[in-house]
């Protein structure tokens, strides 16, 4: 009676109706419920237990975080030395509640060569649970930086924990490093008080986003569970690199193309979903974060939040490129931009053929056999393009007339391209307005 009570509730209100008609409407039957997965989003410390799980390998407990994958794969992430030792067929119990946990075969866990490290790779069938929420949590893109402040977010074990709830712990970042000689991959350092069981867990900055996968801790005496000492942990940038060469599918060749051609003609929805699919695949690139700010700036008629881009929007960092590279310091754009893994990738990798037989080049003279005394090209045309191309952005007015020719508001942000250019010679991005006529893809 009361579910016939319920649909005749259901009935009697429009919103009730709409929503039981449009899947109708939309699939020709009921879609199957699945579980609510979260978007990935940054912690708040208050609810910052939703997103870290407990996990049960083949002895101690120890802890974990679902993130989104570059290839749209869910996985959790935890310390190797968490669940290493099982056989493939043992089950590695992710225990999202206590009355909700999830087995996953310790065959389907990807160890990150050298690095306490690992992935737990999980089918979103199997989140598949109408009662539960899954919580994703949203990596750090930015730089991570010796003296800013983290927070440790892990499950101690129940035995040395008179509260059996996820513990943070704060803490301040002390060393940085990216030397591969570094023990098992831990080159993010941290003074936090940690506990046993907390391996696995995240470190998060300040804006709760994910830049670590906490692994040890130096406990001032030996027996010590109370680890008051430095902590360390792989950086979350690493583990995505990782991943990522680790993909089947072809990542040279994105769209990127269709997606220039998409913003030329106006299209900016059209562009929009192609760099969503880039952002995917590379989480780690400030450039393809961008773009998509943008275009969504766009779409939704709002404005760039230019604040979170400091090192674009910052006319300190223009001003920092005077004399090229050499007062980059691997701090201002032009050192983020050459690093961009993006960037990176499509390094003389460009989807539309170059006219420029120099395109062939690889990145500068220093590359070629007997030259290598000679500067690179990059190291002397790249700090003008990319100081011109920031001086463009900076200004709130059509600095070009080809802004003049774009289709939309004149005042709204501009959107980085790939062309027709020399890879040798030119960035393989570019802003809309340097992309001239003979340049465009």
């Amino acid at each position: 009676m009361g579910l016939f009570q319920d649909y005749l509730n259901l009935l009697s209100n429009k919103r009730g109706l709409l929503a039981l008609i449009s899947p109708l409407l939309l699939f020709g039957s009921i879609p199957p419920v699945f579980s609510k997965i979260s978007e990935p989003e940054p912690i708040e410390l208050r609810y910052a237990e939703r997103f870290v799980y407990k996990v049960y390998g083949a002895s101690a407990s120890g802890s974990g975080l679902m993130v989104l994958l570059p290839d749209g794969q869910i996985a959790l992430l935890t310390a190797k030395h968490v669940i290493s030792g099982m056989s493939p067929k043992e089950e590695i119990e992710i225990m999202a509640s206590n009355d909700k946990s999830i087995y996953i075969e310790s065959s389907r866990a990807l160890f990150m060569p050298d690095y306490d490290l690992a992935f737990v790779l999980i089918d979103r069938k199997e989140l598949d649970d109408p009662d539960h929420k899954f919580y994703l949590t949203e990596i750090e893109t930015d730089k991570t930086l010796v003296g800013q402040n983290v927070s440790v977010l892990g499950y101690p074990l129940s035995d040395s924990s008179i509260v059996n709830k996820a513990r943070i712990s704060p803490g301040v970042i002390q060393t940085m490093g990216n030397d591969k000689s570094i023990k098992d991959g831990y080159s993010l350092g941290y003074s936090s008080k940690t506990y046993v069981g907390m391996s696995g867990g995240g470190v998060f900055n300040s804006n709760g986003k994910l830049i670590g996968i906490h692994g040890r801790g130096e406990a001032i005496k030996s027996n010590d569970s109370n680890k008051t000492g430095t902590n360390y942990a792989v950086l979350i940038n690493d583990a995505i690199k990782y991943y990522r060469s680790t993909m089947k599918v072809n990542t040279s060749n994105m769209g990127l193309t269709n997606a220039s051609r998409s913003v030329l003609d106006g299209k900016f929805k059209d562009a929009l979903k192609i760099w969503k699919n880039v952002q995917l695949i590379y989480p780690d690139s400030t450039i393809a974060k961008y773009n998509v700010d943008c275009l969504t700036s766009i779409t939704e008629n709002k404005k760039l939040q230019k604040n979170n881009y400091p090192k674009i929007f910052n006319p300190d960092f223009r001003q920092s490129m005077a004399q090229g590279s050499r007062l980059e310091n691997k701090e201002g754009f032009y050192f983020e931009y050459k690093n961009d893994p993006l960037v990176k990738n499509l390094t003389n990798k460009s989807e539309v053929k170059a006219l420029n037989p120099m395109a062939s080049m690889p990145f500068g003279l220093n590359n070629i056999s007997g030259m290598s005394s000679i500067p690179s090209m990059t190291d002397s045309i790249y700090p003008m393009k990319i100081s011109t191309m920031l001086s463009v952005m900076q200004r709130d007015t059509p600095p070009f007339y080809e802004r003049e020719n774009i289709k939309g508001k004149k005042d709204r942000c501009l959107v980085f391209l790939t062309h027709k250019g020399s890879q040798a010679m030119d960035p393989p991005l570019l802003i809309e307005t340097m992309v001239t006529p003979l340049m465009r893809p």
